[in-house]
């Protein structure tokens, strides 16, 4: 599957630990989380990109851009 805008990705990050939660829509509201090497491979992938938290680490895919999270010390 490709991360899209009928199938966007994005990470939720846990407030009490810090731990990231990658999920892909896969159809209508079914979400799916993606496995951590899965999200390590993207984060390998990414580019940092300001944005309006700061540096963030950025994936595009099909013309869309999705932020995997912000760059620690920014």
């Amino acid at each position: 599957m490709v991360a899209d805008a009928a199938h966007p990705l994005w990470v939720v990050v846990n407030p009490a630990t810090g731990e990231p939660a990658p999920y892909l829509r896969v159809r209508g509201r079914l979400d799916g989380l993606l496995t951590r090497a899965l999200y390590y491979r993207l984060v390998d992938a990414a580019q940092p990109e300001t944005g309006p938290s700061g540096t963030e680490l950025v994936v595009y895919s099909a013309g869309e851009r999705f932020v995997l999270g912000s760059v620690a010390g920014d």
